[in-house]
């Protein structure tokens, strides 16, 4: 062992014997062995209102030994000088100023240039407990985990809670996964894809590397499936370690037509990784039947919508093709074996009219 980790510190009287050198290395000021480096990085775009509150509780996190990256991702309000200030405070701040590029972009900046053991990506407008490193190394270190997660709370634009049920927080009892459990879990939706609630290991960014699509909607839904199936072992933990500022007009800016597009498009990607991944039967067989569903679901909804062009309902319309070799003989669920023969036979329309009845 390299180090002696938070946990450790905190439970020093299970490790105490009279003169006992892990005591005396601790109390010593020529102790040098460190704490394990965990790089937080923060993607910055035209969050000058929320920015300082994120940046508070970052910089006084209780566990100390950060590196802070926060990537000026050409924001138009003060961000930038925002960003400097807090930097001339703290010597751990280091901030990259980027031309836009979107918040993937921005993220695999700072996963380039992280150099701690953890990697932690926070969203600018969001509030990280003050405690949230702190836990999540004590579990690392426990667990021997490589992936750390917790629940979180909803606020809104001024900080009040936010009532919203989000899959990721239905439980209150620690959890150590397996790889195989927890790529199941984020497949069925009882894991998120935001990866401002996970602790991880930087390697497994980098073997092999992976990193957010550039300029894509649902670029954390692209991704951390990847990261998860390349861990070993991922601990769930019943604290609430951070707080989500859902923003409605973001919300509203986000809906969509390339929401449906960005859909289709994870899951054509996940059905490749997934093809190309060892996995459990059961595992393999349900995530592919929930990729085909998502794919039949945006099919119909670029039906629906009046601003999808013909190209744009071919293209998934051909996903839908590719995919459904991989999904025969599976048990479909009912509305998605009807909407798939229904497409065989090109008679999507009836179904769209005894839609838009039964939607009145």
């Amino acid at each position: 062992m390299n180090y002696l980790s938070p946990f450790m510190i905190k439970h020093v009287d299970f490790f105490y014997q009279p003169q006992s050198a892990v005591l005396g290395c601790l109390m010593s000021k020529q102790c040098n062995v460190p704490f394990p480096l965990v790089s937080i990085v923060i993607p910055i775009y035209g969050v000058e209102r929320f920015l300082p509150a994120c940046l508070d509780n970052v910089c006084n996190q209780t566990y100390s030994h950060l590196e802070i990256i926060l990537i000026d991702d050409g924001s138009p309000d003060r961000c930038g000088e925002i960003c400097d200030e807090y930097a001339r405070k703290d010597a751990r701040i280091v901030v990259h100023h980027v031309a836009n590029g979107g918040v993937g972009a921005a993220r695999n900046i700072g996963l380039d240039a992280a150099r701690g053991e953890f990697v932690l990506c926070i969203d600018p407008d969001d509030i990280p407990e003050t405690t949230y490193v702190e836990t999540a190394m004590n579990a690392a270190w426990e667990y021997g985990c490589d992936i750390v997660t917790g629940r979180f709370r909803w606020i809104d634009e001024n900080g009040n809670p936010y009532q919203y049920d989000s899959p990721h927080n239905r439980y209150d009892s620690l959890f150590v996964l397996t790889r195989d459990e927890a790529v199941d879990q984020i497949f069925h939706n009882r894991m998120e894809s935001f990866p401002w609630i996970y602790l991880i290991k930087r390697e497994l960014w980098n073997s092999p590397k992976t990193r957010f699509p550039r300029g894509r909607v649902f670029e954390d839904a692209a991704t951390m499936y990847k990261i998860i199936a390349n861990s070993t072992k991922v601990v769930k933990l019943p604290n609430t370690l951070y707080s989500y500022r859902y923003r409605r007009s973001l919300a509203t800016n986000s809906s969509g037509k390339r929401l449906t597009l960005a859909a289709a498009e994870n899951s054509m990607e996940r059905l490749v990784f997934i093809n190309g991944t060892e996995l459990p039967d059961a595992v393999r067989r349900d995530a592919i039947i929930n990729g085909f569903n998502m794919l039949i679901a945006c099919y119909y909804d670029l039906l629906r919508r009046n601003d999808a062009n013909d190209a744009e309902i071919n293209h998934v319309k051909s996903y839908v093709r590719q995919y459904a070799p991989s999904v025969r003989d599976m048990p479909l669920p009912k509305c998605t074996s009807v909407r798939w023969m229904l497409m065989r036979f090109h008679m999507e329309k009836p179904l769209l009219l005894i839609d838009a009845i039964r939607r009145g």
